[in-house]
């Protein structure tokens, strides 16, 4: 798709997004989300990897100083001081179906949740590349006075994501600036507008370190309140493969990602 490409040029290049083993991350997390599952922790700085070609996110500190919190596909595991892992989990995604987690959330819950979204957010758009992504539809939308090219994506079941189907908004320069999906495990009724703002260049690709989500109502428009999540990025650094000189194929619809189990 012609629009597809032209995102990905105006995001940095899908050449270069291809370059990158990880991005390193300091920011913080904050908003109603986190409080209403009980589960504070979400509201504290953290450092984070989050890798590009591998469905897999790092928190350094977590859940508390000294001990890592790993997310892989659909495995979440907590090492500590001595890198011991003392807890485990495969197939995380179907606890989320037991009733207790409908009012709080664990350790490991948070982490298999901020783990996939951030995965999902830091590589968007190129995500939007990927094999088992699909474009369904692409429209314009309204967003006070701009008008915002809109694309609707499918996502197979394979995928760590919010949801299946997702749409996401680009404005008159190509740079995504707002994500609506339904986060599933968080609630199957909640509808999510997450905005991004705040672009920086970073050897290149263009950076958002500003995100906030508000509840999207049935016509799609949203509310200033409340903030469910807020997100601040304060510092990036970008780690490379080894070949990072070698030119890879133009983006020719599909990136191959590593979705195999730790």
């Amino acid at each position: 798709m012609y629009l597809l490409r032209e995102i990905f040029e105006a995001h940095g290049g899908y050449n270069h997004w291809h370059s990158i083993d990880k991005i390193i991350l300091k920011l913080r997390f904050h908003g109603l989300a986190f409080a209403s599952k009980l589960n504070r922790s979400g509201l504290l700085e953290r450092d984070v990897e989050v890798y590009a070609k591998r469905c897999k996110v790092i928190f350094h500190d977590y859940p508390v100083k000294g001990y890592t919190g790993y997310f892989e596909n659909d495995v979440v595991w907590i090492e500590d001081r001595d890198g011991t892992r003392i807890k485990h989990f495969t197939n995380y995604r179907n606890s989320f179906s037991a009733l207790q987690k409908t009012f709080f959330w664990n350790s490991t819950d948070l982490l298999y949740f901020a783990g996939y979204a951030l995965w999902n957010y830091i590589n968007l758009p190129f995500l939007l590349g990927n094999e088992g992504v699909s474009i369904l539809s692409e429209s314009s939308w309204h967003e006070g006075k701009e008008t915002l090219y809109k694309l609707t994506a499918k996502f197979d079941n394979f995928i760590p994501t919010h949801c299946q189907e997702q749409s996401f908004y680009f404005d008159k320069d190509l740079l995504l600036v707002r994500h609506d999906y339904c986060p599933e495990i968080f609630s199957p009724y909640a509808k999510a507008a997450h905005y991004i703002w705040d672009y920086r260049d970073i050897d290149g690709l263009k950076i958002p370190f500003k995100r906030k989500v508000l509840p999207r109502m049935k016509d799609g428009t949203t509310k200033p309140w409340p903030k469910m999540v807020w997100i601040d990025i304060t510092k990036v650094g970008i780690e490379y493969t080894q070949n990072k000189n070698k030119q890879v194929n133009h983006y020719d619809g599909r990136l191959q990602t590593d979705y195999h189990q730790a």
